[in-house]
Parts: C-alpha cells; structure tokens; sequence
C-alpha cells in the first residue's frame, strides 16, 4: 500500500458515538480515517449508522461523543453551510423567474417559460 503519513488524512472519525434518545447508540465507537485521493463506500444494513456517520460529518447532526475532523479542523460544533440547499438545481431561481413563480413551479412542476 506505501508509507502514509497522518499529514495525508483529510477525514478522521475517533471514537465517534451518537445515540438519540440517551441509551440506543445509533454508531458506536466509529475510528475510521479517510485519506487524500481515497474513495470510500460505506456498506451496511438499514439501521448500522451509515446515514448518521454521513450527516455529523456534514454538520447536520452532532456527535454524542467522540472527534470529527476534516484536513485536521474539528467539526463536532460546525453548522452546515449557509448556502447548502436541500433542493435541487431545477427548482432554483433562473434567469427568468422570479422568485415567486419558482415557488410556483418547484411545487407544481407545470412551469412554462414566460
């Protein structure tokens, strides 16, 4: 595989835990570190974290224990980005629409151009 050093980790989990309800670990003890370059496939059955894992480590959800780091800054209480959207592209403001009628549009998808 080579000589990897600790400079070429851009995400780690350490000892990563998150429970919702206090008792239930949803992940449990996740140590895992993801390198430059890498890429990764998290593979599990429904209910094994896989979607939560993802989530703290995109500010969505906070860790209940543990560290979450990317390219060595720690994330456990960094917010998601403003300008992060749950939509998709298509139903953003373009150049002719208004704001108004691409609410109109991203709920009725009837939008013609007008």
């Amino acid at each position: 595989m080579g000589d990897t050093s600790s400079s070429d980790i851009l995400v780690s989990f350490r000892g990563v835990q998150k429970s919702y309800d206090g008792e239930n670990l949803i992940v449990k003890d996740l140590n895992l570190d993801i390198r430059k370059g890498e890429f990764l496939t998290l593979l599990g059955p429904s209910g094994s974290g896989k979607t939560t894992s993802l989530m703290m480590l995109a500010g969505f959800e906070t860790p209940t224990a543990g560290e979450i780091t990317l390219a060595g800054k720690r994330l456990n209480n960094v917010p998601p980005p403003l300008a992060r959207s749950p939509w998709p592209a298509s139903a953003s403001i373009t150049c002719h629409r208004t704001s108004a009628t691409s609410a109109w549009c991203s709920r009725t998808m009837r939008c013609s151009r007008t």
